[in-house]
């Protein structure tokens, strides 16, 4: 078993749905995307104000060579009784919550 498959393994007993692998290197086109979100005040509160760093990762920790990005399913049971449509996302607790919790 390599390295990638050992740390997916690990997460995954954690309890993350989603592991991944990627280079500290964002797009142009996000970038972009992004400083027009903070030029407009429009960032999630949960998002730090160290904007340089989000941008630029290898800032922050020079000596990354790749990033593992996580993620947890919204899926609940379909057996959920409401009247009406009530989003997946909304059912559970805070996903934030639920992601810095796991990630500790």
């Amino acid at each position: 078993m390599d390295k990638n498959d050992k740390i997916k393994r690990k997460f995954n007993e954690i309890g993350f749905d989603l592991i991944g692998f990627t280079e500290p290197v964002i797009e142009q086109r996000f970038i972009a995307d992004f400083q027009e979100r903070v030029n407009k005040n429009d960032l999630p509160p949960f998002v730090h104000s160290d904007t340089e760093s989000i941008l630029n990762p290898k800032k922050l920790h020079p000596w990354v060579e790749t990033v593992v990005v996580v993620g947890v399913s919204y899926a609940h049971s379909d057996n959920f009784n409401a009247d009406g449509f009530i989003s997946r996302y909304t059912r559970g607790d805070d996903y934030h919550l639920v992601m810095e919790d796991k990630l500790k």
